[in-house]
């Protein structure tokens, strides 16, 4: 993942007042943009709608956003937007983030062995939409 760029005042300024700047950018402040906290919703309804694929899944994703929806329906949106990309196969760094904190099940491919979802499922913070995946994947284990 790219560094993020520092982003002006002078052109946060000029954001609120005109977002579409954002568009004329470029793509490093825009990707920038699409993920700092402090990006107005205005200037990520541009991303979202106008800007590059990459950029718009990105701002798609940003609390400021994706406010508008409810508590219910964010879980499904970023849940919808992780099975639709691309990902890439990591086991090994998946299962060891697992160590850590929640990871999305999207992250896994069919070769992890069974024992770590097993683990998983014992954090407490794991949220019940990835308790329920981890589980129908465990439903699936012929060896368990």
């Amino acid at each position: 993942m790219p560094i993020l760029q520092p982003i002006d005042s002078n052109l946060m300024e000029a954001l609120n007042s005109r977002p579409s700047l954002a568009l004329e950018q470029p793509h490093e402040t825009q990707l920038t943009l699409a993920q700092v906290l402090a990006t107005p919703k205005a200037v990520l309804d541009v991303l979202v709608e106008q800007a590059e694929e990459e950029i718009a899944d990105i701002a798609r994703q940003h609390i400021n956003w994706a406010g508008e929806l409810d508590a219910e329906s964010y879980p499904s949106e970023i849940d919808a937007v992780l099975s639709s990309i691309e990902l890439g196969q990591n086991d090994r760094l998946a299962v060891e983030l697992l160590r850590w904190g929640p990871v999305p099940s999207e992250f896994f491919s069919e070769w992890v062995p069974a024992s770590y979802f097993m683990q998983a499922l014992k954090q407490p913070d794991l949220p019940l939409r990835y308790r329920l995946k981890f589980l129908e994947r465990l439903a699936d284990e012929p060896n368990l």
